[in-house]
């Protein structure tokens, strides 16, 4: 994948590049969105990661729609910051973001994502099928409206909850979010329909004799 960073923090910048690095991704870097729209327009890019305190030189939405128009519509336009509210980021996704997230570690587990994100053909005997962590991933623009939503809530420190009828996906959302949030944590699943009042204490918690 080809990556397109743009941070004026150096000890950031070069932290970036080493988490980038590590993963095996191609990768330019440049210090001012300048130098970025520069470099944008000799080359195509996959992603585009916007480390802020870039955004202390200039207003977030005309940073958003500088690098729209200097790339292609469909690149992936990520910010990474821990001092946007969360009212301004739901406002950059409806411009186009891709998403925000708060930790460098989070801009790799999103950018791994991103090549299962673009909907595919209706795969043929030797493809590789649509799955993500073991679960089929919707192409529809319904389902890629949601994991919009999901990557947008996901960094954050948000208690949620998930809703829906018996089937449609609640624990791959939460799986998905899980990862997100901390991609090298332990995920655990617990289907709490299947303990009774009297014993889920004593199956979450354990207990002794008597």
């Amino acid at each position: 994948m080809k990556i397109l960073l743009i941070c004026d923090d150096h000890q950031l910048r070069s932290h970036l590049k080493r988490i980038i690095n590590e993963n095996t991704h191609t990768m330019d870097d440049v210090g001012s969105l300048t130098d970025a729209k520069t470099m944008m327009a000799k080359q195509s890019y996959e992603a585009v990661v916007c480390a802020i305190p870039i955004l202390s030189h200039a207003e977030p939405f005309s940073v958003l729609a500088q690098l729209q128009a200097a790339s292609a519509s469909d690149t992936p336009v990520i910010f990474l910051s821990q001092h946007i509210e969360m009212s301004v980021v739901i406002e950059l996704v409806k411009k186009g973001l891709s998403t925000w997230v708060r930790h460098p570690e989070q801009v790799m587990a999103y950018l791994e994502q991103l090549p299962q994100e673009a909907p595919r053909a209706t795969s043929t005997a030797g493809t590789t099928p649509l799955l993500y962590e073991q679960y089929v991933r919707g192409i529809s623009p319904e389902a890629q409206a949601m994991y919009k939503q999901i990557d947008l809530v996901a960094p954050t420190n948000l208690n949620v909850i998930i809703y829906g009828e018996t089937g449609t996906g609640k624990e791959s959302v939460a799986r998905r979010m899980a990862i997100s949030r901390s991609p090298k944590a332990a995920y655990i699943s617990l289907d709490c329909g299947c303990l009774s009042q009297a014993l889920a204490a004593s199956e979450l918690f354990g207990c002794t004799k008597g």
